[in-house]
């Protein structure tokens, strides 16, 4: 999993704003659109879920209990679920080990480590994408929406406590039940009904806590008129930025013309990363967001391709698929087939080319949403010239490329497709 995050947060992509992790998976500093950008991406972060080794079965020390050391001894205890309770010194560890061994029906059985199969992780993780995908997707509520959420929500609390089964102790309250916000989301439907789509009541981003970014660095203390600085000092801020954007623009405007003909050529060098985007939002660390990317050249495109990063697209309404250039240059995708080439974590992969030669799309083409190509062997160098890669593709809309090669909504575990068949 290494690497994965990072790789999408160079997109910079406003739509996914990945981070990446601390140390032993911390998430400190992160704010809701940085868990939507996780569960967009879940179910390719976790692709590798079935690789983990699985722990190697006890085996007891081969000598006499008197020359076990107290870590051997906890061990067995641990093992055998017998409670070391005040035990420190290895006598005492030694004497409840040879206590449960001459118990009358025999020590207690091995119990394995906690756990359990790697398929119930990946359970979880398909069943919590389609629903924020189903919540966060469709902007108008349709009659049977609240149907379909009372599925996808029990579907992912089941799959949650089969998970939890086998990590918990037979005296642990189950983490859905003992955790409120998991039985809150049996509420979806209802409110679903009265209020419509969640993602019409989303407060993240600017327009909730996202703004906090922005303000804290403005505040200094909370002091004397601290709310009336604030807003003073976030007003000339934006004001600024408004400034400096609209120079951008006019920069780019001149240069335009001038940079055509290296850019037809292809021979751009890598720059400043913060130009390679459509420039629509502020981002945090100083760079801008945008929808999609613009590569600065069809080499630098296709190499990140070919070494199976994540790449920025379009969905156009000629029904085809294309990395953007700066200048206006556009490349297509190509699938080799129609049909996936595997399915994991839920989540099809196809094998695609990037043309070698720029495609002009019909002049009456409109976007029809922008696209993450996310590569099945991340970073994976692959031997020989096959110009194919195998990617899955989600868009902006919470969609995906499904198996049938359409656009949809991922429906999880549901044998029937009742979301997707209620757009067509």
């Amino acid at each position: 999993m290494a690497g994965k995050l990072e790789s999408v947060k160079l997109l910079h992509l406003g739509w996914c704003k990945a981070l990446s992790t601390g140390k032993e998976g911390k998430m400190g500093g992160w704010v809701s659109e940085n868990h939507f950008a996780l569960v967009r991406l879940s179910r390719w972060y976790y692709v590798d879920v079935f690789t983990l080794v699985e722990d190697a079965p006890y085996e007891p020390p081969n000598k006499l209990i008197v020359r076990w050391t107290a870590k051997e001894c906890r061990e067995w205890l641990k093992f055998h679920q017998v409670p070391v309770g005040t035990a420190k010194l290895v006598a005492e560890l030694r004497g409840k080990v040879q206590t449960a061994m001459s118990a009358p029906g025999g020590p207690p059985p091995i119990i394995g480590p906690k756990g359990g199969p790697a398929s119930n992780v990946e359970d979880v993780v398909i069943c919590l994408s389609s629903l924020i995908s189903f919540c966060m997707g469709p902007d108008v509520y349709h009659t049977s929406y609240s149907t379909i959420a009372d599925r996808l929500v029990k579907l992912f609390l089941s799959s949650v406590d089969t998970l939890d089964a086998g990590l918990r102790s037979p005296t642990e309250k189950p983490v859905w039940l003992s955790k409120y916000n998991f039985p809150c989301l049996l509420n979806l439907p209802h409110m679903m009904a009265l209020f419509g789509m969640p993602r019409n009541l989303w407060e993240g981003g600017k327009q909730g806590e996202g703004i906090l970014r922005d303000v804290k660095p403005l505040i200094s203390g909370l002091h004397g008129r601290w709310a009336q600085a604030a807003h003073i000092h976030y007003a000339a801020s934006q004001s600024l930025k408004k400034v400096t954007a609209s120079y951008d623009t006019y920069v780019s405007n001149i240069t335009s013309s001038a940079l055509q003909c290296i850019i037809n050529n292809h021979e751009l060098e890598d720059e400043d990363v913060s130009e390679d985007f459509d420039l629509t939002t502020d981002a945090d660390d100083g760079y801008r967001l945008g929808d999609y990317r613009r590569y600065r050249s069809w080499a630098r495109c296709n190499s990140s391709f070919l070494a199976n990063s994540p790449m920025s697209c379009m969905l156009l309404s000629d029904n085809n698929i294309y990395c953007v250039m700066v200048g206006g240059l556009y490349f297509n995708l190509e699938a080799e087939t129609k049909v996936s080439m595997d399915v994991c974590c839920g989540l099809p992969y196809f094998n695609w080319k990037l043309s070698i030669a720029p495609t002009k799309p019909p002049t009456n083409s409109t976007v029809l949403d922008y696209c993450l190509f996310l590569p099945r062997h991340f970073g994976v160098h692959q031997e020989g010239l096959s110009p194919y890669r195998e990617y899955a593709v989600i868009t902006k809309s919470w969609k995906e490329l499904k198996k049938d090669f359409t656009f949809g909504y991922s429906m999880g575990m549901c044998e029937v497709d009742l979301l997707n068949s209620v757009h067509k």
